[in-house]
């Protein structure tokens, strides 16, 4: 049955969120589409969440969204549409960061029909910069809400804000060595498959397949929330320790925490620059 009328606004309304929590597609309408008026040819973009099946492909690629632009040497890229700085402004290589992201649109738009047109000044200043999927053109302002619809697709949060370089590394290196003196290590994307692997008893690759990366992610913070929910309760219940504070539920929401948060991110020494 379809849906008409006003039901039809609401769901359209809300189709991002429904295509998240479903792990369905998204069908993107460019921003310049978006005044046509209802019988106006419209194209649009499809994007699917990717599969834990490709979790190297995307762990790869992905770190092209989350560049700090703020950071180019050179500050009259850094105040450029992020757009037009992947594409033809900075990056190593004479390509910039293209690659990837090309190879990332591939992967979650399953099309290789992908391509960015740079116009220069004489200067050789950029003029213009605009993306094509499958011949559908995507200016700066839709790039953005691409990228933030690729991100959250993946469960991966993230934020724009300014953060100070040194005081970043100040913090993962803090991190790193916390982890250390407790013992742990960081568990591989391997190994997490083979976690869910056994907690779900599923063989592996049905888990890579039937999996999206968002659902994956949420799956290993549920899991690891219900352990430690049974094991800090019934220490409150037998009355072995007192807490301070009531032991959280593990039925509650989920703290925005993404599978990728130590992972490394260095997109300039990407195996895909080698190819």
């Amino acid at each position: 049955m379809m849906d008409g009328g006003f039901l039809a606004g609401l769901s359209g309304h809300f189709a991002f969120e429904r295509a998240l929590m479903l792990d369905l597609p998204y069908e993107y309408l460019p921003r310049a589409q978006r005044g046509l008026g209802p019988g106006a040819e419209k194209r649009t973009v499809m994007f699917h969440p990717v599969p834990v099946s490709r979790i190297i492909e995307f762990q790869s690629a992905v770190s092209v969204l989350l560049v700090r632009q703020e950071r180019a040497r050179d500050k009259k890229l850094a105040k450029l549409p992020l757009l037009w700085f992947l594409c033809g402004a900075a990056g190593p290589g004479a390509e910039g960061f293209a690659p990837l992201l090309y190879a990332l649109l591939e992967l979650v738009c399953r099309t290789a029909d992908i391509d960015a047109r740079v116009s220069r000044k004489e200067n050789g200043d950029m003029r213009r910069c605009n993306l094509y999927i499958d011949g559908t053109e995507l200016n700066g302002n839709d790039f953005l809400e691409i990228r933030q619809i690729v991100l959250e697709q993946a469960g991966i949060d993230w934020d724009d804000s300014f953060v100070n370089e040194d005081a970043e590394r100040g913090v993962s290196e803090g991190r790193a060595e916390e982890q250390r003196k407790a013992g742990y290590v960081p568990p591989s994307p391997e190994e997490l498959i083979d976690i869910v692997s056994m907690y779900l008893h599923m063989g592996p690759g049905e888990v890579a397949e039937r999996f999206t990366l968002r659902r994956f992610n949420n799956m290993i913070r549920h899991m690891s929330r219900f352990e430690d929910y049974k094991l800090l309760q019934g220490a409150a219940l037998g009355g072995w320790v007192k807490f301070k504070d009531p032991v959280r539920h593990w039925v509650s929401g989920l703290d925005k925490k993404d599978m990728f948060a130590d992972a490394n991110r260095d997109y300039r020494n990407s195996d895909l620059f080698n190819i």
